[in-house]
């Protein structure tokens, strides 16, 4: 990956190749509580950044995010895996500032070739808080566009799961989208595509809330839903 955090910051024709490789994080049972892990092939989390013409490639690979047990009560999401951003932050909050741009991912593609089928993009917790697995971003909120991207995916699984039974039910849910696991908020996704041979998409949890999409996993926008779209497919 090319970086952890970025803010306000521009990234132009950059190519990420990874071969071979398991990229991410996997912590074993019994090691300390993580409140947050965010996986991209090309930036980890992002804040009102652009990323354009940029590039991920994963050969055999995978990238990953795994736990057993992680802390609750964070806000937002906690493990959320990406193509080309994990998370993406707020242009803004709530209810003000509609207008400012936030994060832009423009003419960005991610590419996964399988000679058998794996798992190329998967968030897993037995248990904690939210999941979230997007091919292109993981999480976005306020204010993110998308435009003219494309995920193609060869043998490959998307997946976001919770694989134990719990009493503690997580406020946002387990969610995988082709392109964006979870779009909350304002936003706009244009003119981008998924296509996939061999393609699986799947979020699984004991917990009620669990989404997947070919697109995008699951829609949230309790305050602004009328200005996110999604079009030109």
């Amino acid at each position: 990956p090319l970086a952890g955090k970025i803010l306000n910051c521009e990234i132009f024709n950059c190519n990420v190749m990874i071969t071979g490789s398991n990229v991410g994080v996997s912590y074993a049972d019994g090691e300390p509580y993580v409140a947050r892990v965010y996986v991209s092939g090309l930036v980890g989390e992002s804040y009102s950044s652009i990323i354009r013409n940029c590039t991920v490639t994963l050969n055999d690979s995978t990238l990953q995010a795994k736990a057993y047990d992680v802390s609750t009560g964070a806000m937002y999401a906690n493990f959320v895996v990406g193509g080309i951003i994990g998370f993406s932050h707020p242009g803004s909050d709530n209810t003000n500032s509609i207008g400012q741009i936030g994060n832009q991912v423009i003419n960005c593609k991610v590419i996964s070739i399988n000679t058998s089928q794996r798992d190329v993009l998967i968030g897993s917790l037995r248990n904690g808080e939210e999941v979230v697995v997007g091919g292109l971003v993981g999480c976005t909120f306020n204010n993110f566009v998308a435009k003219n991207c494309f995920v193609n995916i060869v043998n490959g699984n998307i997946v976001a799961e919770k694989t134990g039974t719990t009493d503690h039910n997580s406020t946002y849910g387990t969610t995988a989208g082709g392109l964006v696991g979870r779009l909350e908020h304002t936003g706009e996704i244009y003119n981008c595509s998924v296509n996939g041979d061999c393609l699986n998409i799947i979020a699984k949890s004991p917990e009620n809330s669990t989404y997947a999409g070919g697109v995008v996993g699951v829609d949230m926008g309790p305050y602004h839903r009328d200005v996110i779209t999604i079009n030109k497919f």
